[in-house]
């Protein structure tokens, strides 16, 4: 849950990415896991552990990722009424973001980040931090890429050694692709395993996965890339809107 980026597509579609740092040992991962609720269906990776989950979309064209921490590292003080996963699972059952957010009760849930991306008269890119006890809300514009990184893992450093990796990707004007955008967060500053993109801090914590959404008018593709198996799935959703948001993003 550390590692996350946004990128607008031209057909009006957008890919959502992020890699997992986590303990080597966490349970397995169920892929894919889904349920319907109020006559959407949801689908996830499901953690083996929480039963939550860390990113995952609707077939209403909401999508959804939480990463560990708020503004700046905390101290953990267990035991927590329920899991951050828990959370975002919640998130992606709810009809209307912003009533979500201002309406849940996060009280005796660990400090976290959530991203909510959604179509609702305009595209909207809402990020909310949960410092344990109050949060903050900001809006990103749909048609620029972003990056975060958790605080939790990655210090002031790291955070800008990932905009700056970000940025160099960026003017090289890639095409944008899952494919492509998968490879950035495999290879990233690969020379410093310690605050690379796919990390390794001495087995102790790793990147254990990527998952990508592609989320486009119509239809929803999933990746999800188990790292420890060196496995790869992948699920098609076919019940999008169809009228998504086109917010262009100038690559020239």
């Amino acid at each position: 849950m550390c590692t996350v980026t946004y990128l607008p597509l031209r057909n009006g579609g957008y890919i959502l990415t992020t890699n997992r740092d986590e303990s080597p040992n966490r349970a397995p991962v169920k892929f894919p896991y889904s349920h319907q609720v109020y006559g959407k269906e949801i689908i996830y990776p499901q953690d083996g552990e929480s039963g939550g989950s860390w990113i995952g979309a609707t077939d209403f064209g909401l999508s959804a990722v939480i990463m560990n921490g708020a503004h700046a590292p905390h101290v953990r003080r267990p035991p927590y009424r329920m899991s951050r996963g828990q959370v975002l699972v919640d998130a992606l059952e709810c009809i209307r973001p912003q009533e979500f957010v201002k309406n849940y009760d996060f009280s005796g849930v660990e400090p976290f980040t959530l991203l909510m991306i959604y179509d609702d008269r305009e595209r909207a890119v809402m990020e909310m931090r949960w410092d344990g006890e109050n949060q903050w809300q900001k809006f990103h514009h749909p048609a620029s890429p972003h990056i975060w990184a958790a605080n939790m893992l990655y210090d002031e450093h790291a955070q800008q050694l990932r905009k700056k990796w970000f940025k160099e990707w960026l003017d090289e004007k890639p095409e944008f692709s899952q494919e492509n955008i998968m490879k950035f967060h495999y290879e990233a500053g690969a020379e410093d395993p310690y605050n690379a993109m796919r990390m390794n801090r001495q087995n102790r914590v790793a990147t254990i996965s990527t998952t990508s959404l592609l989320m486009s008018p119509g239809h929803c593709n999933m990746h999800y890339h188990d790292l420890r198996k060196n496995t790869k799935s992948e699920l098609v959703f076919q019940e999008l809107p169809s009228s998504m948001y086109a917010y262009v993003y100038d690559q020239n």
